[in-house]
């Protein structure tokens, strides 16, 4: 895997792993403006942490592990020591750097993606030779600003937006660094002013004889600086506004310390013709990007542009993208915080639930607020959305809503006791947020956009859906997917699972999505009937154990399958569900050659989710299985040993290395079986975890349906022409 881009090759589909920044750079790069340089992905700096060999077995799990930390000065110390201290002590290997740079020195720039310029301005970037070596320790040190005790205290704040001693998420962190070169810089500076005033020609420019930013204290051996004066003087020259800084100082290479010292020497910065060229590179910026803009540059032999920014109303710090739409800013009177389940605005009035059940006389601009819902009730109602107390991103109820299209909100603590039934509110899904309004005006709901997707490679895993509502079909007819990875019976059947089910009734169901794709693939997950009760245990009976107990369902549903097979539906495939033994599919697989299922175009998989998989794998090829589909949200929860209907557990996440080894084992063990591998869990949209997926080689990915896009994004960037990283191993 190449962890380095240049800035001319970044792409939009390098988002999630570059960051704004560098997608803005390159989009000024590409338009012919001076940029230089490149940027080291976040997946870099997630591989490395899950390398180092933690001696205190507090951070066995690190990052993933949750550190409960308090704002004790003394503490935070101690844990960052530790952490920078192995970050520092662990070998780097650079090998997918560039061999050589065509300068003598780089700037190192730490951006953490999708935080804003607080998160950034708060670490500190770092200089260095341009040596492997060199570049090894800088970059260290970059990543290890992320673990400084001031760090520490600031990301558990703006996580919580609570008073210290809540969870530390740390593992939510994702870092790209700017690589970008510099040399004897004449001067640089900042030009910040509205477009409107640059086009008019009348910027506000300030400027730095030498170099602004770099790191005047605690400089690693071998750092470089330039002598500086330090002065301040006032310039007006033609209504443009130049401060001019001067910094003096000298570098003592055995303390590694700048030691700076002022003088009254006064002279210009720039001569007129040079800010006549800066004033010009001003307006062009803002001629293209029709924004309020801010950015760095640096005099060399000319001006190269070193940052950017765009300072708009909200506050974003990027150029307008498609990969960095502006934020809207937070609302002042919220009552309750949770997870953002599902994406989306509403507004409604909140009707409080005492049980979990959804009634069917709700107000059609519903709003329910409950402890729990019961999922089999949701078809007896058209509510504009919901914020719950329990459950987590992987929930079942949070999984119907994405595919419904309406916003949720899970892990919302206390909403029953907040919100009373009659309130006007504003469900935010995007932002986890449930606050009052007065009037529909507050709340500019946009359109949802069209669902789109670059196309993949016939060499890259194939990218497919979870359904199971119908109306979505529509949605994803002309969206190059490679088929339904995922058809969920449980939900497809949920107003059906209470009445005598029949086999028309199923097929008719079915219909419809194995001829929206065909003649792609659709895997039909068979009921697994525990969805019924929203509380039944998940180690009770379910899954694959209860169609030897209750065969009429399960066989219904084979009945249903053989029937459009025999309509010409051969692009059906059955997946089964929370399988526990070898002797389990057995019986599955002879209930479905009685059925007369078997022909050479069906297949017949199980789901990945029951950790004795990792094992039995081999047994279950052996006993006819044709592949596996790896279902992450239950395979993560019965690894760790936890509910994930419960908001406290929600940082577990398939991320977690026991289930990162567990993924990676079955992917190569499936290869080795020679069967197709894919995943269709909640995480397989997270693009650290695609990253991770491409590199063991699955052989396809099935999201949901508004995941498409930035998952094919991914897909394309981690499977892009030149990757030369070797594959990553986690034993």
């Amino acid at each position: 895997m190449n962890h380095f881009l240049w800035l001319d090759q970044v792409q939009p589909s390098h988002s999630c792993i570059v960051g704004d920044q560098a997608l803005s750079l390159s989009f000024l790069m590409q338009r012919g403006f001076p940029v230089a340089g490149g940027v080291i992905s976040a997946i870099a700096f997630e591989q490395f942490l899950t390398s180092i060999d933690w001696l205190d077995p507090l951070f066995t799990d690190f990052p993933h592990s949750t550190l409960h930390l308090g704002s004790d000065a003394q503490q935070l110390q101690a844990i960052a020591r530790q952490l920078r201290d192995r970050i520092a002590a662990t070998p780097l290997q650079t090998d997918w750097l560039p061999d050589t740079w065509q300068t003598p020195a780089l700037l190192l720039r730490p951006q953490v993606l999708h935080s804003g310029a607080l998160a950034n301005d708060w670490l500190n970037p770092q200089i260095c030779w341009a040596t492997p070596d060199a570049i090894a320790t800088a970059l260290k040190r970059v990543w290890s600003e992320v673990f400084r005790a001031k760090s520490l205290l600031f990301w558990q704040r703006v996580r919580s937006g609570s008073p210290a001693g809540l969870r530390l998420p740390l593992s939510e962190i994702r870092l790209a660094v700017l690589v970008q070169p510099i040399s004897a810089a004449i001067a640089s500076g900042r030009v910040r002013l509205g477009a409107e005033k640059l086009l008019q020609g009348q910027p506000g420019l300030s400027g730095l004889s030498g170099l602004t930013d770099i790191v005047l204290t605690d400089l690693p051996q071998g750092s470089i600086a330039h002598p500086h004066h330090l002065q301040l003087h006032h310039l007006q020259l033609n209504h443009l506004q130049l401060h001019h800084l001067q910094l003096s100082g000298s570098l003592d290479r055995s303390t590694a310390c700048c030691v700076r010292t002022p003088t009254a020497t006064a002279q210009p910065i720039l001569h007129s013709g040079q800010i006549q060229q800066l004033m010009q590179l001003a307006r062009s910026i803002a001629a293209e990007t029709s924004s309020h803009i801010e950015f760095e540059w640096l005099l060399t032999d000319r001006f190269w542009l070193m940052q950017v920014r765009s300072q708009s109303a909200a506050g974003t710090d990027s150029l307008p993208t498609e990969a960095s739409p502006p934020q809207p800013t937070l609302p002042s009177n919220v009552w309750v915080h949770g997870i953002a389940a599902a994406s989306g605005q509403a507004i409604g009035t909140a009707c409080v639930l005492e049980g979990e059940t959804i009634p069917a006389n709700l107000p059609a601009d519903a709003i329910v607020i409950a402890k729990q819902l019961a999922i089999d009730s949701f078809h007896r109602s058209g509510i504009q959305g919901f914020a719950i107390e329990q459950g987590s991103m992987t929930s079942h109820s949070a999984i119907l809503a994405r595919e419904l299209g309406i916003p949720a909100i899970v892990g919302a603590t206390n909403a029953t006791r907040q919100i009373k039934t009659g309130d006007r509110v504003c469900l935010d899904g995007d932002r986890g947020l449930l606050y009052p309004v007065t009037s529909d005006r507050q709340l500019t709901v946009k359109p949802a956009a069209p669902i789109t997707a670059i196309a993949l490679a016939d060499t890259q895993p194939k990218l497919m859906v979870n359904l199971s509502q119908a109306a979505t079909l529509e949605a994803i007819r002309s969206v190059p997917i490679a088929g339904i990875g995922l058809l969920r019976a449980d939900l497809l059947l949920l107003d059906l699972l209470g009445t005598t089910l029949t086999i028309a009734q199923i097929a008719d169901r079915i219909r419809p999505f194995a001829a929206a794709v065909y003649p792609r693939p659709v895997y039909y997950r068979s009921i697994d009937r525990s969805l019924q009760a929203s509380r039944r245990p998940l180690l009770g009976l379910h899954g694959t154990a209860s169609y030897a107990l209750e065969t009429s369902w399960f066989g219904r549903e084979l009945l249903a399958l053989r029937q459009l097979q025999q309509e010409g539906y051969d692009n059906l495939h059955l997946l089964l569900p929370f399988v526990r033994t070898v002797e389990e599919f057995a019986d599955c697989r002879s209930q479905v050659e009685q059925a007369g299922l078997i022909q050479p175009a069906f297949q017949l998989w199980i789901m990945a989710e029951v950790p004795s998989v990792l094992f039995l794998l081999p047994d279950y090829v052996k006993a006819g299985a044709q592949g596996i589909a790896i279902g992450s949200n239950d395979l993560t929860q019965l690894l760790l040993g936890i509910d994930r209907e419960e908001p406290q557990f929600a940082h577990h996440t398939a991320l977690h290395p026991a289930v990162l080894r567990a993924m990676q084992q079955l992917i190569q063990t499936a290869q080795r079986l020679n069967i197709p591998c894919s995943i269709c869990g909640q995480a397989a949209s997270q693009p650290e975890l695609v990253a991770l997926l491409v590199q063991w080689g699955i052989s396809a990915i099935s999201v949901e349906p508004q995941a498409i896009e930035t998952t094919a994004q991914a897909i394309a960037a981690h499977t892009a022409a030149g990757a030369s990283f070797e594959t990553r191993n986690l034993d």
